[in-house]
């Protein structure tokens, strides 16, 4: 793409800022912002200078400074800016020599490039991020004056949970609450015990969750319910009929609907000793964790 081209994008496009990015050595996207306005085709041709001190394994204070000359071709919209970004990645230079610096990342990329094309084994690669991430069950975290905190929770495999882990609702309303299996393989059956507060919550209705089998048909829930000194114990049975029905992985067993009754924090939680997963040949499956839920009543 031609200089003329990309300062046409940025007008047409109505940016408010261009950020020029760039990868340090640990693969980190690095990135300085500049407004729209300053970028001209002086800018796209000169590069623009900053301070490599302050990426971790480059230049040292005495000679720091360094230029971004923007690959043109690499042009695109930032659509998580909550201000119109014009994205340009760029090549890292010594600004004396105009030679690429040899500790950038897209600088090995670029000679890896023409090698492969010097010595035939290839006309093109293809360079990208590696997408890893984590999955958190829950993540709670905290900024004000005094605190600063932050607290994730991961579920361990062959789990049971209550979905949300966290549930906020007012007096009277009536919600749902799932009971999921995590990540449990041959599951045929369960028998799962719950306790609440009587004065707190009031179970409305226990339905079917998918997990077992698409036709809820083939489910059958056993459900038996007691109240004593203000809990309430839910006892919930979970057969299926064709014997060769079994689930694998995570899902939705039973959803609960509930009824808030009074204000304040409550739970649903597990009883440990009465509650058990079964595989297909009637065999019990190890439970690693029970998770209960928590209810905020206002």
């Amino acid at each position: 793409m031609t200089i003329k081209k990309v300062l046409s994008e940025i007008k047409k496009g109505d940016y408010e800022y261009v950020d020029m990015r760039f990868t340090d050595p640990r693969g980190k996207l690095q990135h300085v912002t500049v407004m729209a306005s300053e970028v001209d085709e002086g800018f796209l041709k000169s590069g623009w200078m900053f301070d490599g001190s302050s990426i971790a394994g480059w230049k040292s204070i005495n000679e720091s400074d360094m230029k971004l000359m923007p690959d043109l071709d690499s042009g695109y919209l930032d659509p998580f800016y909550s201000e119109k970004t014009y994205c340009l990645h760029c090549n890292v230079v010594e600004p004396e020599s105009g030679k690429l610096y040899g500790r950038d990342p897209r600088s090995t990329a670029v000679k890896a490039e023409d090698y492969l094309k010097k010595t035939k084994i290839g006309t093109k690669a293809f360079f990208g991020p590696e997408a890893e991430f984590f999955l958190f069950d829950d993540v709670k975290f905290s900024n004000s004056m005094n605190k600063v905190s932050f607290e994730v929770d991961a579920i361990s495999n062959n789990s049971l949970r209550i979905h949300p882990l966290q549930t906020t609702v007012v007096e009277s309303e009536v919600f749902f609450v799932d009971i999921m299996a995590e990540e449990i393989n041959a599951l045929a059956g369960a028998g799962i015990t719950l306790n609440f507060y009587s004065n707190d919550l009031t179970l409305v209705d226990v339905k079917k969750g998918n997990f077992f089998s698409d036709d809820s048909d083939n489910i059958i829930l056993f459900i038996n319910e007691n109240e004593s000194a203000g809990i309430t114990n839910l006892q919930i049975d979970i057969a299926t009929i064709d014997d060769s029905q079994f689930a694998d992985g995570t899902g939705v067993m039973v959803v609960l609907e509930f009824e808030a009754l009074s204000a304040g924090t409550t739970t649903i939680e597990f009883d440990g000793n009465y509650t058990t997963l079964r595989n297909a040949n009637n065999g019990e499956i190890n439970i690693n964790e029970l998770v209960n839920g928590f209810v905020k009543i206002f």
